[in-house]
C-alpha cells in the first residue's frame, strides 16, 4: 500500500497536466449567419400551417416543423396573423412566401422542443427603409448564449430581397431563440418567411465536446502513467 499511494499521485498529477493542454468547448459560442445555405438546415418550418392569409392566430401557439418536429411561439401582446407575400403583405419577399406576422411588434419567442444548432430566416419590418434585427440565443436553465444583430432594408418590390438573418452555435444545444425587429430606434411589427433550422452538429470547425476531451485526456494520462513505470522497473 506504500508504493501505491505514490503511484496514485502521480497519476492525479498527470491527468491535471493533461486537463491543463486540452482545449474546453465552450457552449453556446455564436456566429451569425447571412444566407440560407449557411444554415446547413435539416428541417423548416413553413408558416402556411398557421392558415390562409390573414387568418388571426393568437399566441402563444404550438407549431410543428416539416419533420414533425415540435416549437412554440409567443410574444408579450399575443397575437399574430399569418398572412401571405403578394396577396395582403405587400413586401419584399417573394411572392407566395407564407409569412408569421408580429402585429404588434415586440420580441418574439421561438421555443424548440429539442436543441438545434442553427437557424435563420427572411426578416421585414412593416415600415419602409432600414431597420435592425436582434436574435438572442439560450440554452438549457435558460443560459443566455448571447445576442447577434444585423440591418436589412424593408421596401415593396416582392422581389425576394428580405434580409435573410440567423445564428449558429458551436454545439448541439440552443432550445429558445428571442427576435426582435427595430425600425428608427423603436420596436416594430415584423414577419418572417419559412424558417430554416439544424439539429444537426455544429460544422465551423469547433472542438470536441468537453466529455470527449475529458475522455481523451484520462486515456492519455492512463498511457504516459503506464509507460513511467515501465521505465522505472528497468
Amino acid at each position: 500500500m506504500a508504493r501505491g499511494l505514490p503511484n496514485m499521485l502521480q497519476f492525479a498529477r498527470l491527468l491535471l497536466i493533461v486537463a491543463a493542454l486540452v482545449p474546453i468547448a465552450v457552449s453556446g459560442t455564436l456566429t451569425p449567419l447571412n444566407s440560407a445555405s449557411s444554415v446547413g438546415a435539416t428541417d423548416y418550418v413553413d408558416w402556411g400551417q398557421l392558415g390562409p392569409d390573414l387568418t388571426d392566430v393568437p399566441g402563444p401557439f404550438s407549431a410543428a416543423s416539416n419533420l414533425s418536429a415540435a416549437l412554440n411561439v409567443a410574444n408579450g401582446t399575443l397575437d399574430f396573423w399569418s398572412v401571405q407575400q403578394g396577396n395582403s403583405w405587400g413586401g419584399n419577399f417573394t411572392t407566395g412566401d407564407n409569412l408569421l406576422y408580429d402585429v404588434n411588434g415586440g420580441a418574439v419567442t421561438i421555443a424548440f422542443a429539442n436543441p438545434i444548432s442553427a437557424f435563420g430566416t427572411q426578416f421585414q419590418s412593416l415600415d419602409n427603409g432600414p431597420f435592425t434585427i436582434f436574435v438572442t440565443a439560450f440554452g438549457a436553465g435558460n443560459v443566455n448564449f448571447g445576442t447577434v444583430s444585423a440591418t436589412g432594408t424593408s421596401n415593396n418590390l416582392a422581389d425576394g430581397s428580405a434580409v435573410f438573418f440567423g445564428v449558429q452555435s458551436n454545439q448541439l444545444d440552443i432550445l429558445s431563440l428571442l427576435v426582435n425587429v427595430q425600425w428608427n430606434g423603436a420596436d416594430d411589427p415584423f414577419a418572417i418567411n419559412r424558417t430554416l433550422f439544424s439539429t444537426a452538429g455544429a460544422s465551423n470547425g469547433s472542438v470536441p465536446e468537453p466529455s470527449s476531451l475529458m475522455l481523451a485526456g484520462m486515456g492519455l494520462a492512463a498511457a504516459l502513467w503506464r509507460m513511467r513505470r515501465a521505465a522505472a522497473r528497468r
